[in-house]
């Protein structure tokens, strides 16, 4: 029995309560994760149409042009909006390793790895990269462009082990339910 079932148990409500709120909770970390791409995506179309607008290519910052500086904006603000999905995605999961009896999981016999989760993190990925190129082709200095990798290698780790480690809870709750069965 997981800790966030043993918390839930232990609450002096009924388990009628408590499966309402873990339903709520589910639909708030799902809604949680949809306000999340909207607020990249806006924040997304300011970057781009600054970016855009500046035609002059004066200095902003010292040697940096205003685009330079929007891109490296957007590369941060990225991975703060990707931190974030990653975080949302793994409450959901442990609320709903909870609630499993009340929002079963659809069947993917094939394609596993073709989720909302994973699409929004290759949105973010390439998202970086490619406001990474823009920083470069707009002639960042070098060194800023080695410390902006510094973030997204942090972020993709982050990532990766967080998905990694969600992919086993299910596998295991798969196997559980074969045993049950």
């Amino acid at each position: 029995m997981s800790q966030n079932t043993q918390q839930a148990k232990s609450l002096s409500q009924g388990p009628e309560v408590v499966e309402t709120q873990l339903a709520e909770n589910l639909r708030f970390y799902g809604n949680a994760r949809f306000q999340q791409l909207t607020l990249f995506m806006a924040g997304l179309t300011a970057i781009t149409a600054g970016m855009v607008h500046d035609e002059t290519m004066k200095p902003f910052i010292y040697v940096l042009s205003l685009r330079a500086v929007l891109a490296i904006f957007g590369m941060l603000f990225t991975a703060v909006i990707w931190v974030m999905e990653v975080r949302s995605t793994i409450y959901w999961t442990i609320h709903w390793s909870c609630a499993r009896h009340i929002w079963p999981l659809p069947a993917t016999p094939w394609c596993e790895w073709l989720t909302a989760s994973s699409a929004v993190a290759g949105l973010y990925f390439f998202t970086y990269i490619a406001l990474w190129l823009c920083a470069y082709q707009w002639q960042v200095p070098w060194w800023l462009l080695v410390s902006l990798v510094l973030p997204f290698v942090v972020v993709l780790i982050f990532t990766a082990w967080m998905y990694l480690g969600l992919q086993r809870l299910f596998k295991r709750y798969e196997h559980e339910q074969v045993k049950l069965e």
